[in-house]
């Protein structure tokens, strides 16, 4: 595993769980056991999109612009359409709450998202994250 992914991981994580965590006791606590399933749903399905996104920029990375280009837009409609998909078929073939699914995931993906950027600037430009700190 290169460096740049398990920076990602670690800062996914000690992002993430927290707030997954968070999340998912106070729905249970205020909303009920369908709340909380709907959050953990959409924290883990999020946060697999967000794992093949940056593979997929990983990957691009490494080709010619016009790769890139590709493998960016593609690789974003190719996960909307499944990320779609795999909410449907969670708010119709199980019990959780669509509201708490749907708050999740979108909220997830914008926290990750930031994680991504994050993560992506400093390979990009690795001397920026050193001045601020001068």
């Amino acid at each position: 595993m290169d460096r740049d992914l398990r920076l990602f991981l670690t800062r996914l994580f000690l992002l993430g769980l927290p707030v997954l965590a968070a999340g998912a006791w106070l729905c249970d606590a205020k909303i009920g056991a369908s709340a909380r399933q709907g959050v953990l749903f959409g924290g883990a399905l999020s946060l697999v999109n967000a794992v093949i996104g940056f593979l997929l920029l990983q990957w691009g990375l490494r080709r010619s612009s016009r790769a890139l280009l590709g493998v960016v837009l593609g690789g974003f409609l190719g996960r909307l359409f499944v990320v779609v998909a795999a909410l449907f078929l969670l708010v119709h073939l199980t019990a959780v709450d669509p509201y708490a699914l749907g708050l999740a995931v979108v909220g997830f993906y914008f926290l990750f998202l930031v994680v991504e950027v994050y993560t992506m600037r400093d390979r990009l430009f690795p001397g920026r994250s050193q001045e601020k700190k001068r």
